[in-house]
């Protein structure tokens, strides 16, 4: 059975610093079995630049 989950959160933390995270942590859910992919995204007009 194939799952979807999509969560949105708010941060104070820059996209620097985020991407950074996401890489750091990408090892961790390779780990992960039955994972096939997990997917980041971020929406331009959540974003403040």
């Amino acid at each position: 059975m194939a799952t979807i989950l999509y969560v949105r959160i708010k941060s104070d933390v820059d996209l620097e610093e985020l991407d950074r995270r996401m890489e750091e942590r990408r090892p961790r859910f390779l780990e992960v079995p039955g994972l096939i992919q997990k997917i980041y995204g971020r929406a331009a007009e959540c974003t403040e630049e």
